[in-house]
């Protein structure tokens, strides 16, 4: 070796290399649960605001609502109200409120259970005849494991 030379030999650097490559292995094993619950989260939130924004557009369109049920069918190729009268109030109320990509609306889904959904059903429904009250029950299906439940978000 020369005298004065102020750098790391080729064998120290190789021991670093590999003791960082160990603890980037342990912390990269600790950290993946973390970021796949952090995906489940944000996808419920967005389904939460797609529950919300039901509500929202069966409140605001209520007076011209004159059926006691509508579901909003949320699929692959779109959405749709199934049935009631002036429909279409609702289903652009809907989009409006949401958001939603008419064209891949589950194309905002990131965790790998959310991606299985393959429809997505809300019924909203007065809690009796004139009142503006209305329950929203979500129905989710696709998920095969049957970890996403269904929704009940109550708006008065």
């Amino acid at each position: 070796m020369k005298r004065g030379n102020k750098g790391f030999s080729m064998v120290e650097l190789i021991i670093v290399i590999a003791i960082m490559a160990i603890l980037v292995g342990i912390v990269g094993s600790r950290v993946l649960p973390y970021l796949n619950k952090s995906k489940e989260a944000k996808d419920q939130q967005i389904l939460s605001g797609w529950v919300t924004a039901s509500t929202a557009a069966y409140a605001m369109n209520a007076a011209d609502l004159t059926d006691g049920s509508y579901d909003i069918e949320v699929v692959s190729t779109g959405v749709g109200v199934s049935s009631g009268t002036n429909k279409e109030l609702l289903e652009d109320s809907f989009k409006d409120f949401s958001g939603i990509d008419v064209d891949s609306p589950f194309s905002v889904f990131s965790s790998h259970l959310y991606k299985q959904i393959t429809k997505v059903t809300f019924t909203v429904t007065t809690e009796s005849s004139g009142s503006r009250n209305a329950v929203c029950i979500c129905d989710i299906q696709g998920v095969t494991d049957g970890t996403i439940s269904t929704v009940e978000l109550v708006t008065k």
